[in-house]
């Protein structure tokens, strides 16, 4: 397992509440007093490339707090536009998937809102298709929060962006919810129906420690 960011260390001042009552909080100088706070460690757990219409990250450890995907992906669609990155939790396809989210087109300079509500697979980010800008990638991050916590469903959140010509590209914000407390043990990384990922495209997964 190959570390990527390592544990670090910030100071900042410790607040000090005077009274619960007042809720009044004053600030001591940092030479007086600091509390360490750690960043967060990530591990890279598992990564996958190549042609396909999915990717599969199977056996996930539940040892860290949060997962994070990184995509950058394209398709082979005979097409200059764009088409839809999902994922799917440990195989589960029924209508347990809420999304909400913001989408952003620079050829209209439109932002519109976009939502799926009970879907059977999880909305996460936009990819080119074949006949784009020659090697245009997308760029997404998905996170999905306390994954391995029981008394909660897991929730996630997504950002993306692509290229789809010199005068096109498109980006997005998303959040949501899957409806299950489940362990997240398997995680599927699927292309739009009929689509298959270019060979240039990539993704890793990464495992993210919480030290508080």
């Amino acid at each position: 397992m190959t570390t990527h960011l390592s544990l670090q260390r910030m100071l900042v001042p410790t607040a000090q509440v005077s009274s619960l009552a007042e809720g009044t909080v004053t600030l001591p100088s940092a030479r007086k007093q600091a509390t360490a706070i750690p960043f967060q460690a990530m591990e890279s757990i598992q990564t996958a490339s190549g042609s396909g219409t999915s990717y599969t990250f199977s056996n996930i450890p539940d040892g860290f707090t949060h997962l994070e995907l990184h995509l950058t992906t394209r398709n082979t669609q005979a097409a200059s536009s764009w088409d839809w990155v999902y994922f799917q939790l440990n195989d589960d396809a029924g209508g347990n998937y809420y999304m909400y989210g913001l989408q952003a087109v620079q050829s209209g300079s439109s932002l519109s809102p976009t939502y799926a509500l009970g879907s059977t697979i999880g909305y996460a980010g936009a990819t080119p298709q074949g006949s784009t800008t020659s090697g245009s990638v997308s760029g997404t991050i998905i996170r999905l929060l306390n994954y391995s916590n029981r008394d909660r469903m897991t929730t996630f959140q997504s950002l993306s962006s692509c290229d789809v010509n010199s005068s096109e590209s498109i980006f997005m914000m998303l959040s949501g919810h899957w409806n299950n407390k489940a362990v997240v043990n398997k995680i599927t990384i699927a292309n739009t129906p009929s689509r298959t990922f270019d060979s240039i495209s990539h993704v890793e997964l990464y495992g993210i420690k919480a030290e508080w």
